[in-house]
């Protein structure tokens, strides 16, 4: 749904209610069947799991894995995004006694789990997986995570349970300043990335993963490393279409209410006090380390 639309169906509530109980189950049916315990008729490729920081170009990415997954006859399935329209929690908010009455979902053949934005118990065999994990330095994480929670991330449809603390907690972040938000949030970011490191990373050693840096940068490696790691093959169309999509769609200046606000690495240079940096530095820098991420 386009941005023009969402503002539209904001200012009548009962339009928007209506929209979303017509066109979710719709939308999707294919996490509803999972959930209902039907049975797919799927390929026999291996089924992949995607993870990822928030604001490490999570929907595009997930987009390009859909694009791709579709080409190849897989299927998708988008449980994040089912939970946002209604009442089903997120995953990563579970128990493992919990996650456990959602173990049907997953299938080891022919589906495309996408995307978790935390990482959750693995009640799953994740070696039949293939697994992607999407990354981001984490400074810049926080910087974007603080525009996209005061300006410009949508708000969680109305046919949810999710919107209130959303509201909630934008207008926390638009009280205070950018460094005071960072420091603020900054051991919530650190928890989510070490949870993944010490829970995904280390523990299942075929996990791939996916840089923001480098899809800015070398867009044409970073897409060549998503196909083969999940093991899709990428026609030549294809591949043409998603990087002349990819530049054509680059920032070309800062949008604090655009989805996609600057698209750049080392963003929290310029945004941040240099005591805020430090104290960040100091905070994330085993972290930086293990994933690679310069001091």
């Amino acid at each position: 749904m386009n941005r023009s639309v969402k503002e539209i169906l904001k200012k009548i509530p009962l339009l928007e209610r209506a929209y979303y109980f017509f066109t979710i189950p719709f939308k999707f049916r294919t996490e509803r069947s999972l959930l209902k315990g039907k049975s797919f008729h799927s390929i026999n490729a291996k089924s992949i799991l995607h993870f990822s920081m928030n604001k490490a170009a999570t929907q595009y990415v997930k987009n390009v894995l859909e694009t791709i997954a579709l080409e190849n006859e897989m299927v998708p399935a988008k449980f994040n995004e089912y939970a946002m329209t209604c009442d089903l929690p997120f995953f990563h908010q579970l128990s493992m006694e919990e996650m456990k009455k959602y173990k049907h979902v997953f299938k080891s053949h022919g589906f495309l789990y996408t995307v978790f934005s935390e990482m959750f118990y693995d009640v799953v065999d994740f070696k039949k997986y293939n697994i992607v994990f999407s990354i981001r330095d984490p400074r810049d994480i926080l910087v974007s995570n603080y525009y996209s929670s005061a300006f410009s991330h949508s708000l969680p449809p109305i046919s949810g349970n999710k919107r209130k603390d959303f509201i909630k907690m934008r207008e926390w972040v638009k009280s205070v300043e950018i460094d005071e938000y960072v420091l603020a949030e900054c051991d919530r970011v650190y928890n989510v990335f070490d949870k993944y490191k010490t829970d995904l990373v280390e523990k299942h050693h075929h996990v791939a993963i996916l840089k923001y840096e480098t899809m800015v940068s070398d867009y044409s490696k970073w897409l060549a490393t998503l196909s083969s790691k999940t093991e899709m093959n990428l026609s030549e169309n294809l591949k043409n279409q998603l990087t002349k999509s990819f530049h054509k769609n680059r920032s070309k200046k800062e949008d604090i209410n655009s989805h996609t606000r600057k698209g750049v690495a080392g963003d929290y240079l310029e945004k941040l006090k240099p005591e805020t940096i430090k104290i960040l530095n100091d905070k994330f820098q085993n972290l930086l380390e293990f994933y690679g991420y310069e001091l």
